[in-house]
């Protein structure tokens, strides 16, 4: 299903907490990427963390998209016009309060 959007948001999200392949804790932050449908409906790209081996055996955290690439997809959406729903996930902006928050709390 296509949605219609009027506005696209690529930022650095909120900073996850892991433990480093050395034991020690260590952060990242995540890049987000919303879009607000022209009914207002807030939607977000999903963009799961993984850890991928660097080839010498050390592990890293890895994004589906980098705030990079998220801007270059905002830039996307916004000369087409809308999204395809299907990809995305429906979002309030009291959940993303919360979700930018992030390892703060509240």
């Amino acid at each position: 299903m296509q949605v219609q959007v009027n506005k696209v948001m690529s930022y650095q999200g909120p900073a996850v907490q892991y433990r480093g392949d050395d034991g020690w804790p260590a952060m990242v932050c995540v890049p987000v990427l919303i879009a607000i449908g022209c009914d207002g409906q807030m939607f977000q790209l999903p963009n799961r963390m993984r850890y991928e081996d660097n080839g010498d055996g050390e592990f890293y955290p890895a994004f589906d998209f980098s705030l990079c690439r998220a801007q270059e997809m905002e830039s996307e959406i916004l000369g087409r016009g809308y999204i395809v729903a299907d990809h995305w996930v429906a979002v309030s902006e009291e959940e993303m309060r919360e979700y930018n928050r992030g390892a703060y709390g509240s």
